[in-house]
């Protein structure tokens, strides 16, 4: 028997079912390890890096009209164009990063937004942190931008938008995409092997107890929670889909 579907209209539910024709987004994580060690006196979470942009104020012609603040390379993914073409054009365009070498890792998840009629495939990503170009989308994105920031830099920066949805920091970064990464890296720490792509698995083998210590360290700290399922989480605000 299907399960109820209580609050829902007819309408919303063959909409929410047909994901097909939904706009598409990609969002790109990429993490750094050149800067880990073993020393015992330091933090992984103060060593490991995420790759980041910082959005300008929109232009009124903007399709996209992304709100000032930091985040994730991310983007819409164009007419005819493979998702992970898109990944590493918006990666690059936004970055500088991903020009040369780089290399998807795997499509970790899809989030489908239904209110707005959105997917977004969140993509691991490889770059070399040492090889940059010149910023394509000057106009939208900070092109002298700091894009490494440590996890923990990441986790203790106020919010770009607030829960109601507003504009809160522009010097913030967007919750959502902290709270993917975070999703990302559940999945990627605590799913089996076979359940992972392949380069994402065999990454995951490779950098799977820096990542531990990080999350350690940053529990430690209040900086994230542990959850009653075992997973990682962002204090008090895991609800939230700002």
């Amino acid at each position: 028997m299907p399960e109820k579907t209580a609050g829902h209209t007819p309408n919303e539910l063959s909409l929410e079912n047909d994901t097909s024709k939904y706009t598409q987004t990609v969002l790109a994580i990429a993490l750094d390890f050149d800067l880990v060690t073993n020393d015992p006196m330091k933090s992984r979470a103060d060593e490991i890096k995420l790759l980041t942009i910082k959005n300008r104020k929109q232009a009124k012609k903007n399709k996209e009209k992304k709100p000032p603040g930091v985040g994730c390379p991310a983007g819409g993914v164009e007419s005819c164009e493979e998702l992970e073409r898109a990944v590493i054009r918006e990666t690059r365009d936004e970055s500088g990063y991903g020009s040369s070498g780089a290399k998807i890792l795997g499509k970790i998840y899809v989030e489908h937004r239904h209110k707005i009629s959105n997917s977004i495939h969140v993509h691991l990503i490889k770059v070399d942190s040492l090889y940059v170009i010149k910023v394509k989308e000057s106009d939208e994105v900070y092109p002298t931008w700091d894009n490494w920031l440590t996890l923990r830099q990441v986790l203790k920066m106020p919010y770009a938008i607030g829960r109601d949805g507003r504009p809160e920091n522009p010097d913030g970064i967007y919750f959502s995409h902290v709270r993917r990464l975070i999703k990302a890296l559940n999945i990627l720490v605590l799913s089996s092997p076979e359940n992972l792509p392949k380069d994402a698995s065999n990454w995951i083998d490779e950098h799977y107890r820096d990542l531990a210590s990080a999350m350690k360290d940053l529990l430690r700290d209040g900086l994230v929670v542990l959850r009653d399922d075992g997973q990682i989480g962002l204090p008090n605000k895991d609800k939230s889909d700002k």
